[in-house]
């Protein structure tokens, strides 16, 4: 039996709340293990269209609203009910499978700031520097596989924060590649240099090995090059993984 004092206080005011709406603790219970059971995102893709159609030309048309402010295409009916532009028939046919959230706003009128909102949850301010969703995705959960926990593709949008108050190793790996660009698309840094065998890596990654543990005698501060140590590691883990590579 699950008892009061095992409750955590958003427990206890759920079935207060429950209570007052003819819901027993067992509703309760019962409704978050079969929220458990349900099917969890592994991934996000965060796609930033910087100067993109605007909602009115793409997922909110407002086809009754006045001239000035409806879309200036036609509409498609989605497989749910409400609209999209013209542009969009085969998004229209799946749109149950998405969620469009049309009450998004915002205050700010300079965009880069905006933005920085947008990527950070946080307003700016000259106190502090936030992290971005990614670098706070990174920090909570880690690798995956070896894989880089928050991925920048091309790289990070400028303007948007960092790592802000965390530490720099949770920030983006950049690809420096743009896979829709022209040319062959080719991640860099996951191979080895042209003219530098495995053997020399390996000579070099205990060269590194050696120098840090003399610079640790030194009195080196030791969080900086356990920090630094983190990036070499995963570059080591990167370069080795096939899974990276494929």
């Amino acid at each position: 039996m699950l008892l009061l004092e095992q409750l955590n206080r958003r427990q206890a005011i759920q079935v207060g709340i429950g209570g007052a709406l003819g819901l027993s603790l067992g509703d309760l219970l019962r409704a978050e293990a079969d929220a458990q059971d349900a099917p969890q995102a592994k991934s996000v893709i965060h796609l930033y269209l910087t100067g993109g159609f605007s909602v009115q030309e793409s997922w909110d048309p407002k086809p009754e609203a006045p001239t000035d402010y409806r879309g200036s295409f036609d509409v498609v009916r989605t497989n749910r009910g409400d609209h999209f532009s013209e542009n969009f028939p085969r998004m229209a046919g799946v749109a149950d499978k998405m969620t469009v959230i049309r009450s998004m706003h915002c205050k700010i009128p300079d965009h880069g700031q905006a933005a920085y909102h947008l990527f950070t949850g946080y307003l700016p301010t000259t106190v502090m520097d936030f992290p971005q969703m990614g670098a706070v995705v990174s920090r909570q959960f880690g690798s995956r596989k070896n894989m880089p926990p928050y991925v920048a593709i091309p790289d990070k949008v400028s303007g948007t924060g960092g790592t802000g108050h965390l530490s720099s190793k949770y920030g983006a790996f950049e690809l420096n590649a743009d896979p829709g660009g022209r040319g062959e698309f080719k991640v860099k840094d996951f191979s080895l240099p042209e003219g530098v065998s495995q053997r020399q890596f390996d000579r070099r990654r205990r060269a590194r090995a050696i120098l840090e543990s003399r610079l640790k005698r030194q009195g080196v501060d030791e969080t900086q090059l356990g920090t630094m140590n983190e990036f070499y590691q995963r570059a080591y883990t990167l370069l080795n993984s096939p899974a990276a590579k494929s």
